[in-house]
């Protein structure tokens, strides 16, 4: 659940 907000957040970041 929590994972797909991570994503999203590292890709803002610029990590992968």
């Amino acid at each position: 659940m929590s994972v797909s907000s991570h994503c999203k957040a590292s890709r803002s970041s610029g990590n992968t």
